[in-house]
């Protein structure tokens, strides 16, 4: 399983905490958790989420964030939380907190 804790370009000051179950994983921001994407294809529609800055058309994108990589769960019911923001001084303040309830069968 993998787990994306963040997707801010260079945001290598950002504050990230991972829990899985209530035990707290070490985490914080290791370069080795961090990962850049090759170059991609986007095609963006009429009326996308960004439109302000980008109109409908063909782009090349990247993905960079810290991933998280889990060893097999036992089987049962876990729960897995990370929060993530951005430290000062950054221009892209952002912060998440989210939480997912696994079933393993």
């Amino acid at each position: 399983m993998n787990v994306s804790v963040t997707a801010t370009s260079g945001n290598i000051n950002a504050l990230i905490a991972v829990t899985l179950d209530g035990t707290k994983l070490d985490f914080n921001h290791d370069q080795k958790y961090r990962v850049l994407t090759d170059p991609f294809i986007i095609n963006l529609p009429e009326h996308n989420i960004w439109e302000e800055k980008e109109k409908q058309g063909r782009y090349t994108g990247v993905a960079e964030g810290y991933y998280l990589f889990l060893k097999p769960l036992a089987i049962g019911n876990h729960t897995l939380y990370y929060e993530a923001g951005t430290g000062e001084p950054n221009p892209n303040q952002y912060a998440q907190a989210v939480t997912y309830h696994l079933n393993v069968k």
